[in-house]
């Protein structure tokens, strides 16, 4: 019989009665994450006390997760005996909050392991925030892994040092056109894969935004390497708005990102100190209408800020191309829209990792071309922040206000 230490009543208006949330405490009434979770049911919650919990859990669909303390101080390590947390089909009200999610190894499927943190499978489609994922590994998806109508909202977590040997070393999502994920104010760094060393999504409906993405790499052996930063592809419409995408590095196509089929809107990003030989901020090629505007694409140590691989149907508008090593001109396979430009975007402090604008930017609302609006992620005045550190959110939380 289950022991409960609190109660929530959420009341629930369908004509009649009411739905009791009842609180299972971790390791006050059950030793173990697993056990509590076995027990619970739509609605409970499972609250975990400070800790390190070796595990491997299987998510109930419904359940809300969470810890007590935060992930600084209650860490789920799965021991390399394989995703650490397993969601199939569970619900959009189900949670995950709150934990550092390390030593996970991916469940395997036909081709791989998926999900070296968290895996969703089957249309699941969990929240996922407030948590640390750190040295995570599997094929696809080091940290998390979706396949097969899963749709999850990930926001407000720190992707650090995890490792996918073909695609998505921090995030991996595909299969899902129709279905939305949303990829938002997550700080993703040092991750690596062969492809989307930070960010994989393919075949998917796809939300990025306001996503710190730095010293990512796509440095697997072997084979074609694309996207130190984000690789976004094959079917499906995406938006990728107000990210940071900077230090990223790929040996052969789009140091900070690349980008193929789809419908995809690329606006108002900040591209900075990114590397590659075609492409040190974007390479674009391959099918699809796609719609390049009001970033800044600067300081690539290697190769021009953008780059095609081939004619399509793409617009670039509002850019500002500066200080690339390979080069700032637009790309004549591209389709030039108007009003890019190529200045200096004046940021505030580049070494401190500060890439508001000072006054007087040509990025700035009301600068070198109006109506362009803000070019970049980062507006004025914000000299005195710092790029969020991986122990912290208030920093990007405030800089993307």
């Amino acid at each position: 019989m289950k022991s409960f230490t609190a109660f929530v009543t959420v009341v629930a208006f369908l004509g009649l009665g009411r739905v009791e949330a009842e609180m299972i405490r971790v390791p006050h009434d059950y030793p173990t994450i697993q056990a509590a979770m076995d027990v619970a049911s739509e609605h409970d919650i499972v609250l975990v006390e400070p800790g390190t919990y070796t595990e491997n859990i299987l998510m109930k669909s419904g359940v809300t997760l969470k810890s007590e303390a935060g992930a600084a101080n209650t860490t789920i390590d799965g021991a390399g005996a394989g995703s650490v947390i397993d969601c199939i089909g569970v619900s959009d009200r189900t949670t995950i909050r709150g934990f550092t999610i390390r030593n996970g190894t991916g469940t395997l499927a036909f081709n791989g392991r998926y999900g070296g943190g968290i895996r969703c499978w089957n249309n699941a489609s969990p929240t996922i925030e407030d948590n640390v994922f750190i040295g995570n590994a599997a094929t696809f998806g080091g940290a998390v892994g979706c396949r097969y109508g899963s749709a999850p909202m990930i926001r407000h977590n720190i992707f650090e040092a995890n490792t996918a040997q073909l695609e998505g070393g921090g995030i991996y999502a595909i299969d899902a056109v129709g279905r939305t994920i949303t990829i938002e104010s997550n700080d993703l760094r040092l991750n690596v894969a062969k492809a989307g060393g930070a960010i994989w999504v393919g075949a998917i409906d796809v939300v990025i935004r306001q996503n710190v993405v730095a010293e990512n790499r796509a440095d697997r052996i072997g084979g074609l390497r694309a996207a130190g930063g984000v690789w976004a592809g094959f079917a499906g419409t995406k938006m990728i708005s107000r990210n940071l995408i900077i230090g990223n590095v790929c040996p052969d196509l789009g140091g900070g990102m690349w980008v193929n089929d789809g419908t995809t809107t690329i606006e108002n990003n900040t591209f900075f100190g990114n590397a590659s030989p075609l492409g040190g901020g974007i390479a674009t090629g391959g099918l699809g209408q796609k719609t390049i505007r009001a970033n800044i694409l600067a300081g690539s140590k290697q190769g021009a800020g953008i780059h095609c691989t081939a004619s399509g149907p793409t617009q670039l508008a509002c850019n500002d191309l500066w200080g690339n090593a390979g080069g700032d001109d637009l790309p004549e396979c591209l389709s030039d829209g108007g009003d890019n430009l190529t200045a200096d975007p004046l940021f505030c402090d580049v070494a401190a990792g500060d890439f508001s604008l000072q006054g007087g930017s040509p990025c700035l609302p009301g600068g070198a071309f109006p109506h362009c609006q803000l070019i970049g992620a980062v507006g004025p005045g914000r000299c005195h922040l710092l790029v969020v550190k991986p122990e912290t959110w208030s920093g990007v939380k405030t800089m993307f206000r």
